[in-house]
């Protein structure tokens, strides 16, 4: 089946679909999406212009498996809750995640259901819904079909960046009114992030439509001035346990910069008054709280309120080496933080600016961190 005749917007779930078979045909794959794997050869598109993407391909993965764990321990919670996925695109999660009971709802664009209903076939516990995300008219048709709010999980992987954050800020508050107690779990990016992704590759089609990212967030603690009550009940970031598929890439996780670049939140929605109640396991605004269902997520940090994005948590012993040197803080200094100053400097500075080192521009260009204490 062709998709010639989707919008740019539409075509973005080319993207996701490609990434989910290539883990799953990956020995190591931290997913395995068999349905998506039938499903891409009844597409006729050129999907090759993906395959230099291996990087944001790993990312999505990571991103895919968090975002299944979130579901699978809602389901858990109530076996006979509903999961409503807000821009599905041609996501799978239903035959990944489903234990039989559960109602699921599935909402795009128009276009994009009209796809999806020649791919996918609906039933009596997994309907679609041709609506955008902020059109209020789909809130009311999945208040009417059920139960209360607190059986309900909204999940919206990869859209809300997209939307305009005053519709973000609408949506939010009216799902708070209408299920108060449900959850909510989504993605971020940090604002500079937000920016630079205008120049992503995977996304030209977007921006040559004047499309894109719309806005980042800072900071979690934003997101509980969109509505009255929500509370945000754990983060987590790409970078907070050190999966053996980022390869090289694991370092970034000392760079402040780099560790809060995306986040994925998981909320409760209330109103004025209400209490937040955090999942079984879970700490108020943790990452990685509840016990990992996936044993490649267990090398997770010890769990902490993630009030600043941009800075991880670094060990008491950390050594930056380049040159050849040696930068050794010692046991005294806790903390340790990288800035760009100028053009292309580096400047490391180890246990609040006591000791320090430049890297310049043509210099060997990277700081690698080692933290002994994170078996890195």
């Amino acid at each position: 089946m062709g998709v010639g005749g989707l919008g740019p917007v539409a075509k973005t779930l080319l993207l996701p679909l490609y990434f989910r078979v290539v883990e799953t045909r990956r020995p190591d794959g931290v997913l395995r999406d068999p349905a998506a794997a039938a499903l891409i050869g009844r597409i006729d598109h050129d999907f090759s212009r993906f395959e230099r993407l291996g990087f944001y391909q790993t990312l999505s993965a990571l991103r895919d498996r968090r975002f299944d764990r979130h579901v699978r321990d809602f389901l858990a919670r109530e076996p006979d809750g509903v999961v409503v996925e807000l821009g599905c695109g041609l996501d799978t999660r239903f035959d990944r995640q489903d234990n039989g009971r559960a109602s699921w709802w599935e909402l795009d664009l128009p276009e994009v259901i009209a796809l999806r209903r020649h791919l996918i076939p609906e039933g009596p516990r997994r309907r679609f819904i041709a609506r955008s995300a902020t059109d209020p008219d789909w809130i009311d048709r999945v208040a009417a079909a059920g139960r209360p709010g607190p059986g309900h999980l909204f999940v919206a992987e990869a859209v809300l960046p997209y939307i305009a954050l005053e519709d973000v800020r609408a949506l939010v508050a009216r799902l708070a009114v209408r299920f108060p107690g449900a959850e909510l779990v989504f993605d971020v990016l940090a604002p500079w992030l937000a920016t630079f992704s205008r120049w992503h590759p995977a996304l030209r089609a977007l921006r040559q439509a004047g499309l894109g990212v719309r806005w980042g967030l800072a900071r979690a603690e934003e997101v509980e001035a969109w509505a009255p009550g929500l509370r945000v009940l754990e983060t987590w970031r790409y970078f907070d346990a050190p999966d053996p598929r980022l390869g090289a890439y694991r370092w970034l996780r000392w760079l402040p910069l780099m560790a809060g670049s995306s986040t994925v939140l998981r909320c409760r929605l209330g109103v004025p008054g209400a209490a937040s109640t955090a999942s079984p396991g879970a700490q108020p605004a943790s990452r990685s709280a509840a016990v990992p269902s996936d044993p490649r997520e267990s090398a997770a940090p010890a769990s902490r309120r993630s009030a600043d994005l941009r800075r991880p948590h670094l060990p008491e012993l950390v050594r930056s080496q380049h040159h050849g040197h040696d930068l050794d803080p010692g046991p005294d200094h806790a903390a340790a933080q990288v800035v760009w100053r100028g053009r292309g400097s580096r400047c490391v500075t180890l246990g609040g600016g006591r000791r320090r080192s430049r890297v310049g521009p043509r210099s060997c260009g990277w700081i690698v961190w080692r933290a002994h204490r994170a078996g890195l």
